[in-house]
């Protein structure tokens, strides 16, 4: 029986070592401090002194305090509150470590009245569940967990909801509530095999280990995910995991009666967890080690060195006792107590194992009385349900008692309700009323700000072609003897040419006030970029001294408005073909090509080229510049902006220019 007991015992004190996190190696401490020097005095150097203090905290406690401290007066100096809260979490952990506990729990609730990052929220009452855990306090713990769990659901943070759902099944399973324990434990899993979280991973499968292990004694099941927490644990070089798993593995084969296999794992075990100054983990080991002694003399009580296993079982679980004491584990405690008690009753220490016994009765039912406040406290609650209760029936008689007054009573709150209603909807109403009032009056304002910019386009576009037109007209029917054959036929060709281009000009500027106008939409479709081209060509077939090149190798499509587009190609080419007066050998380059799946057109001169302060129209929604034949810059790019189309320019004295147009 003793067996059996002391083994389920070691049970519960093993599965919170689960909720620490894995001992730091000297490379990653090094660098962290190789670099703090090149790092400036702000919030990145106080997480950088956080991330020092917490790699310490297995390595030396107290120089991890040192680095905690460090980034506590820094945060202070620089008045970041978040780091304050970071910094007092990661010297309460190494106080933690250390077995001091209540100076952990300060360092924690004190963080509490600094945090405002939620993250930093959450890992606070992460540490905080995971102290409570090692005092034993189980529900406490379960109640910081959910609250760290809701905030990792509002901020969406996967990595932190899989880390509550390991914590909470942990609870459950101490709770020996198993389902319970059984589906948070694979929800954790889920998610860390989706986000690859390796040591995650590991501390999920000793804890199923643990579930299996005390559910129904399914000790092949549980040894299959111990050494699977090993092995991954091994891989990824993780020696605390590594030293977690050979203690889970030690204690089924204790159950199995394989002690040799678990002396193996415990002597495994205990060297890395000494190698990385994990006082409770080390604890764990002794009162193991100390267990199977007590195992081995019950079992082959013949051994003449049998009184030496007495020996070396009380000297460890002295040491293990002292250990546990210091970080006020009741549990642990008591299994150490109630293993010294057998232990000295096969010594025949009377005296010795009634204090043992004693200590023992005394701190059971301290838990038990920790038990009992919250049953005490469930009966408190159930009491002043009750009393509600009964205070509502009381009112229920007086009401029904009163009916007249309530009728009274609820004739004037609904008058009032109309009333209130009343005001409401003429609040709502004028409230409307001034929104539309102000809308109108905002499209009244943008209304005369399109008319006076079409009026001055009209003024800027329109005007030379008519006064070239009437200047012609005036000269011909008053001094008609002035005009000769050939100047008479020179004037009738420009003003034919100029009449033409007005004509033109005056589509392009329809088009572009109907596209100012409310409720007109560009009209897009899918199109064949060669029929755009063919249209161009034959438009400007009649410039015999100026090459223009259309080229379309890949035959693409474009999805925008058709006459906007030709709108667009019509002028540009009129604009380049102006500014080739002069050139030798003058020629216009049409592209299409895709990059990235977007389209782009692009056309070429081989001019003399400009600055850019004369393209500034098409970027500057203030800059009004008309041209004398075509499209004025500014009109190009509000049509263009109409079809989401993107211009570009690149123009270099004597190179030529070249625009750019790309549909995004």
């Amino acid at each position: 029986m003793i067996k059996k007991y002391i083994v389920i015992l070691f049970l519960v004190f093993n599965c919170n070592f689960l909720v620490a996190q894995e001992k730091t190696v000297n490379k990653v401490i090094d660098s962290l401090v190789n670099v703090l020097p090149n790092i400036k005095i702000d919030s990145n150097r106080v997480i950088n002194l956080n991330l020092i203090s917490e790699e310490y905290k297995y390595l030396n406690p107290n120089l991890g305090i040192v680095y905690g401290n460090n980034a506590l007066l820094l945060s202070k100096k620089i008045k970041w509150n978040d780091g304050i809260a970071l910094s007092l979490k990661n010297i309460g952990k190494n106080y933690s470590v250390m077995g001091q506990t209540q100076s952990a729990n300060a360092c924690f609730d004190k963080a509490l009245t600094f945090v405002k990052n939620k993250l930093y929220l959450s890992y606070l009452l992460n540490e905080k569940g995971s102290l409570e855990i090692s005092k034993s306090n189980y529900s406490k713990a379960l109640d910081y967990f959910f609250k760290s769990l809701k905030i990792c659901e509002v901020i969406k943070s996967r990595a932190g909801i899989a880390r509550c759902y390991c914590e909470i099944g942990l609870s459950y399973c101490y709770l020996r509530d198993i389902k319970k324990a059984m589906i948070f434990n694979n929800k954790s899993i889920i998610i860390n095999t989706q986000l690859k979280l390796e040591k995650e991973l590991c501390d999920n499968y000793n804890l199923m280990g643990e579930i299996y292990r005390d559910d129904n004694k399914q000790y092949e099941k549980a040894l299959v995910y111990f050494f699977k927490a090993l092995n991954l644990g091994t891989k990824i070089n993780n020696q605390r995991i590594i030293a977690y798993s050979n203690s889970t593995i030690c204690n089924v084969y204790q159950f199995l009666d394989k002690y040799d296999l678990a002396l193996k794992h415990i002597f495994a075990g205990k060297k890395i967890a000494q190698e990385i100054n994990d006082y409770r983990l080390v604890s764990g080991f002794k009162l193991s080690e100390g267990l199977i002694y007590l195992l081995q003399f019950e079992q082959d009580s013949n051994n003449p060195k049998k009184h030496l296993l007495l020996s070396k079982a009380e000297t460890l679980l002295l040491d293990a006792l002292k250990n546990y004491q210091k970080f006020q584990d009741k549990y642990n405690i008591s299994a150490c107590y109630d293993t010294l008690t057998y232990l000295y009753q096969l010594q025949n220490k009377d005296k010795k194992a009634t204090l043992m016994a004693l200590k023992l009765v005394l701190l059971k039912d301290s838990i038990f009385t920790e038990k009992s406040k919250e049953t005490v406290k469930n009966l408190e609650d159930q009491r002043t349900i009750d009393q509600k209760n009964n205070v509502i029936e009381i009112n229920k008689l007086t009401i029904e008692s009163k009916e007249k007054q309530k009728y009274y009573l609820f004739s004037g709150l609904g008058l009032l309700t109309i009333i209130g209603g009343l005001f409401f909807y003429q609040s709502r109403n004028r409230k409307k009323n001034n929104e539309k009032l102000q809308s109108l009056n905002s499209e009244l304002d943008l209304a005369n700000k399109t008319k006076i910019r079409f009026l001055s386009i009209l003024n800027h576009d329109l005007r030379s072609p008519v006064y070239n037109f009437i200047h012609f007209m005036q000269l011909q029917k008053e001094s008609p003897e002035l005009l000769d054959i050939a100047t008479k036929k020179e004037i009738e060709d420009k003003t034919i040419l100029s009449a033409e281009n007005l004509l033109i000009s005056m589509e392009d500027i329809l088009l572009w006030s109907k596209g100012q106008m409310e409720n007109f939409e560009p009209q897009p479709k899918l199109m064949d970029i060669n029929e755009i081209f063919d249209y161009a060509k034959k438009h400007f077939e009649s410039e015999e001294k100026v090459k223009i090149v259309f080229e379309n190798p890949d035959n693409l499509e474009i999805y925008t408005d058709e006459n906007f587009l030709k709108t667009i190609i019509r002028n540009f080419t009129g604009n380049a073909i102006k500014a080739l007066k002069g050139t030798i050998n003058p020629s216009i380059t049409w592209k299409a090509f895709i990059i990235n799946n977007e389209i782009y057109l692009s056309i070429s001169d081989n001019g003399s080229g400009s600055d850019q302060e004369k393209f500034k129209a098409l970027y500057d929604e203030n800059e009004v510049v008309g041209i004398k034949t075509g499209l004025g810059l500014h009109l190009i790019r509000d049509i263009a902006k109409a079809i989401n189309c993107e211009i570009t320019v690149n123009s270099k004295i004597g190179l030529g220019t070249s625009f750019t147009l790309k549909f995004k």
